[in-house]
């Protein structure tokens, strides 16, 4: 029998109640099929929200890879049920980091754009449930114009937006993990987040975290997933979890770092670049044009989407 993948992306629309646009679920739908890769070895039956070329799909970690459209008549999805929602929660995730005092200092939820004006400097401005840097925007003070606009949208359609200070980067991080219902948290190597100038996601390099991250920086990560593990526990949720951190450079340029930026209480594409360092030693998984020597995962076309390992 095979393996049965639910790659659900749209589950944060999900969440928040909200229909992704035809293009967007198919460029999701893509790159969904990655997580086929999770699945033990043997024959997968994969499930994606809208149809997939399956000339595209250049999978080799398995003797057959069943496409699907929709939902799966069977999953087990018990480690998810019922908490995911509310820990997948950016606003969770903040109140954490404050409890904790890791919030960057300005960081709120804000109902109102005008709310702004007391975040002094930029700031980002992020939707409750999102993925890859989707719904997110970045201004200056309280906003005007196209970009005012915007923001008002996303805030009629999700009543909060959570909005950060932001940073310099030097370096983006994360960690995978799993917790049981006792809170218990097993965690995996920390791994480097490849993102774009706007901090979108654009890949992941399962050695760029020890190389990048100083000693201490490594250390309060550790302690930040086993903070968050214990806090998904006693929220209900058991199962795989990440967390995202970031190094970056303050106004007095000053190196700081941010452990808890996001929790994302599923399986991650931290976790299925492990899985591709298990099944073909690789150590980089990416998203647009491949490197030389990469070995292509989604074979490009006209809609741009693309992966990649090395």
């Amino acid at each position: 029998m095979p393996a049965v993948v639910h790659a659900n992306l749209d589950a944060e629309a999900a969440w928040a109640r909200t229909r992704l646009p035809a293009a967007v679920e198919r460029r999701i739908s893509l790159v969904g099929t990655l997580a086929a890769y999770l699945a033990p070895p043997g024959d997968v039956e994969l499930w994606t929200p809208a149809a997939v070329d399956p000339a595209r799909i250049l999978f080799a970690g398995a003797p057959a890879l069943n496409l699907r459209t929709g939902v799966p008549p069977r999953a087990d999805l018990t480690w998810a049920a019922p908490a995911a929602a509310a820990a997948n929660d950016r606003r969770w995730a903040l109140a954490l980091a404050r409890e904790h005092g890791l919030a960057l200092p300005g960081a709120r939820a804000i109902a109102a754009l005008d709310e702004l004006a007391a975040l002094p400097g930029p700031w980002v401005a992020k939707v409750p449930w999102t993925a890859a840097g989707r719904d997110r925007a970045r201004g200056a003070g309280v906003p005007e114009g196209e970009l005012r606009a915007r923001m008002a949208r996303l805030l009629a359609r999700t009543g909060e937006l959570v909005v950060e200070p932001w940073c310099e980067r030097i370096t983006d991080a994360g960690q995978c993990a799993t917790v049981d219902a006792a809170g218990t948290v097993d965690a995996r190597p920390p791994h480097g987040l490849l993102v774009d100038a706007r901090g979108g996601f654009a890949g992941i390099d399962l050695d760029l975290a020890r190389a990048a991250l100083l000693p201490t920086e490594l250390a309060e990560l550790a302690r930040t997933v086993a903070v968050v593990g214990a806090a998904l526990a006693r929220l209900g949720y058991a199962g795989p979890f990440g967390v995202d951190a970031f190094a970056y450079r303050a106004a007095d340029e000053t190196r700081r770092f941010h452990p808890l930026v996001e929790v994302n209480a599923r399986y991650t594409f931290g976790w299925v670049a492990h899985a591709l360092a298990a099944r073909r030693d690789a150590r980089r998984l990416g998203f647009g044009p491949a490197p030389p020597g990469a070995t292509t995962l989604i074979a490009p076309a006209g809609d741009n989407v693309t992966a990649w390992c090395a």
